[in-house]
């Protein structure tokens, strides 16, 4: 399978099984994979770390580190330097509302609450890539829609790739939908091609309903 991104907003759809994980693993170098991965003109094994931020499907947090201590910890794995520490984290947790938490305990938190610092991790060095496994799964309609409304927020100038099977989280936000099914794209459809909101909605539902679950 051959595929080209760039700086866009990108819902990968699939049932569950279908791959998505697998693929979003492999890109950030937590799989191996077979396949050859070019960024810019330079052939990598996996995206680039300093340029990229990944929100996976399960979250965790250790037991004593305030909501503050782990987004200054993803800070420091990215080697941001020391002067422009301080303000890129509040800066993150801004972006995510979580602000008013930032020194309480980080394994304390709600599901929706930790799902959100995730993504304050991820944004800390402003990354250009942007990887998000399922961030809305399992969270009530409150927290989908604070998930959302980060989603919504997040710059234009940088690729944003969310995996999903619940299609009412991206079909409004995306701007390109990739099916996936057993590993392997079967559409790559514009935002355009797919109608007004309430057709695209219809059209990404009838798209999974052919897809084999297992």
């Amino acid at each position: 399978m051959d595929l080209e991104l760039s700086t866009e907003r990108v819902a990968l759809i699939g049932v569950n099984g279908s791959g998505k994980t697998t693929l979003i693993r492999a890109l950030v170098g937590l799989s191996r994979h077979s396949g050859s991965l070019t960024v810019g003109n330079a052939v990598c094994p996996h995206l680039p770390p300093r340029l990229t931020g990944y929100v996976p499907q399960d979250v965790d947090f250790p037991l004593l580190l305030t909501v503050e201590e782990c987004v200054g910890m993803a800070a420091d794995l990215k080697g941001l330097p020391d002067v422009d520490r301080s303000e890129a984290v509040t800066g993150a947790l801004t972006a995510v509302d979580l602000v008013d938490e930032r020194h309480s305990r980080a394994s304390r938190l709600s599901g929706g609450q930790k799902r959100r610092l995730a993504c304050a991790q991820a944004l800390v060095h402003e990354p250009q890539i942007l990887l998000m496994d399922e961030p809305t799964a399992g969270l009530d309609p409150i927290q989908r829609e604070r998930l959302r409304r980060i989603l919504n927020d997040l710059p234009r100038d940088r690729l944003v790739l969310v995996t999903t099977h619940i299609l009412e989280d991206v079909a409004e936000w995306a701007e390109r939908f990739l099916v996936l099914s057993e590993g392997q794209i079967t559409h790559d459809l514009q935002r355009d091609e797919l109608g007004d909101p309430d057709q695209r909605l219809a059209a990404l539902n009838d798209l999974l309903a052919l897809v084999p679950s297992r």
